[in-house]
């Protein structure tokens, strides 16, 4: 599987922390111009697969709701 299809947002539940991107420990997600996390460069041939993307989001979000 290519990194591109893991880190592709749901634009309608993504609240742009840029948890994902600060995780990673291969770099290979930054934002676009819109804000929204994407697969930089040749990722696919970078990415892990680790899921501390997927991780650090689902945590925020549900922190963010916990908190607010």
């Amino acid at each position: 599987m290519e990194a591109i299809e893991l880190i592709s947002p749901d634009k309608e539940k993504c609240v742009k922390c840029n948890a994902c991107v600060d995780i990673c420990p291969m770099r290979v997600i930054s934002v676009d111009e819109d804000g929204y996390p994407m697969a930089v460069g040749k990722a696919f041939l970078t990415c892990l697969n680790c899921g501390y993307c997927v991780d650090a989001v689902s945590y925020t979000h549900l922190r963010a709701h916990e908190t607010g």
